[in-house]
């Protein structure tokens, strides 16, 4: 169960994590707190799923919803403007032999909530999967509790993965 929860994360991150900055402003990030997250999938691996996660800037920094992190360098196109009510994004990046095509909006002052939604194609097709469509739903909770710590994901069913490590503890 571990294996598969982290699996539709690292999917959802990507298809998150693909967008990317063209323009000289800053994209927004995440206050740092504890955040409930919840993450909507269609298609075949069709599945929500909520989580909270422990954050701060470094984390922000390294793993940002808009691929300011490491996983920026493998996109060969990265576009984001500002719309009327948030921001708009597009992306093609290349992981694991694969183009994903990326595209979605951005709403939400990422100091108390946000909402994100993306549609991700991949070239070849990931099997089972055709064009997905994900959804993020973040609300900010509050400081992180005691005994978290940046980078920390609380799964449903109580797991603890440390994000930057991708190990349980």
């Amino acid at each position: 169960m571990h294996q598969r929860a982290a699996s539709l994360i690292v999917i959802a991150s990507v298809a998150i994590a693909a967008v990317g900055i063209a323009q000289t402003w800053q994209a927004p990030i995440r206050r740092a707190g504890y955040w409930e997250q919840t993450v909507a999938m269609t298609g075949a691996r069709a599945r929500t799923m909520t989580t909270h996660y422990c954050t701060d800037t470094a984390m922000e920094k390294q793993f940002s919803a808009f691929g300011q992190g490491p996983n920026a360098r493998m996109c060969s196109q990265r576009e984001m403007h500002r719309t009327a009510t948030g921001m708009a994004f597009n992306s093609v990046c290349t992981m694991g032999g694969r183009t994903m095509t990326t595209s979605g909006i951005a709403t939400g002052d990422f100091q108390t909530h946000f909402h994100i939604e993306t549609t991700m194609h991949s070239t070849p097709p990931m099997p089972g999967m055709g064009e997905q469509t994900v959804s993020m739903d973040g609300k900010w909770l509050g400081p992180c509790p005691p005994g978290r710590k940046p980078g920390d994901m609380v799964m449903e069913g109580g797991q603890v993965v440390n994000i930057g490590a991708m190990t349980p503890h």
